[in-house]
């Protein structure tokens, strides 16, 4: 497994160490890559500080295996400062690089740190990819007021023609109920039903449903509800439960007795 792998590759090194058999460039990456697949970042950090130690070249590629480790535990902050460390040793970080660390960013929720991220990548000229773009508008996404750039970084893909992932989808409809409340999330929707060639999955129509959900507009949750059946996407008991959110904030009981109902028969059990 994973942390087979990183077991093995400090065995190899510890072995060369009492043997030792000088360590390069290539056992150190080696040993970070591991750390990298296993979330070890602060293994990840002192290997890199051991072959500084040891007078061994650090590369690229060794640095984007221990950003990549900090992006899997949302260390957006060691993720910024091996950046900045890279500078310092003249190693210019590539897309991988600022993409890997845009992602550290996105699982932290530091939204500002994702924009200046990408704005060091537009002053470097590197291809700013969907990955880029999905993990800072995701980042966006998960704070309320930074709407306005999530839906700037949005402008920035349209205009671009870069692809929206399935990833991205529910991110956006995220930064479009920020900014204009449900009516807008939902329009988002219709337009991805209407033109998108990734498909609409279970994560993106939830996320619409819960600002319905958020809003008791259970006539927009429930036509999202039987529409789903359209969309060949299972009806469970999280979108049930949306709907029934809705209605209790409408008082709706009625509609809501209905559907636990549906649920019962559908052997569904609410949340």
């Amino acid at each position: 497994g994973k942390c087979g792998e990183l077991r093995r590759a400090l065995f190899l090194m510890s072995t060369m160490d009492t043997n030792h058999v000088a360590m390069d460039t290539i056992t150190f990456n080696a040993a970070i890559s591991a750390c990298e697949t296993a979330g070890e970042w602060i293994l990840a950090f002192d290997l890199l500080d051991e072959a500084a130690a040891r007078s061994v070249d650090r590369d690229l590629r060794g640095y984007n295996a221990a950003v990549s480790a900090c992006a899997k535990c949302g260390e957006w902050a060691q993720a910024v400062a091996l950046v900045v460390q890279m500078e310092s040793l003249s190693l210019k970080p590539d897309t991988i690089t600022y993409s890997a660390a845009i992602g550290a960013c996105q699982r932290g929720e530091e939204w500002m740190a994702a924009l200046s991220l990408l704005s060091d990548m537009a002053s470097r000229r590197l291809e700013m990819n969907s990955f880029t773009y999905t993990a800072a508008v995701s980042a966006c996404g998960k704070e309320g007021g930074a709407w306005s750039q999530g839906l700037h970084l949005l402008s920035e893909m349209a205009a671009g023609r870069i692809a929206m992932t399935a990833q991205l989808h529910s991110s956006a409809v995220s930064v479009y109920d920020s900014a204009g409340g449900w009516a807008l999330a939902l329009s988002f929707l219709s337009d991805l039903l209407a033109t998108s060639h990734v498909g609409v999955d279970i994560v993106t129509v939830g996320a619409v449903m819960k600002t319905f959900r958020q809003d008791g507009e259970w006539t927009q949750a429930l036509g999202l509800l039987r529409e789903m059946a359209r969309m060949r996407l299972a009806t469970d008991a999280p979108a049930y439960g949306g709907v029934i959110c809705a209605c209790e904030l409408a008082d709706e009981w009625t509609v809501a007795l209905v559907l636990l109902d549906e649920m019962t028969a559908a052997h569904l059990i609410p949340d």
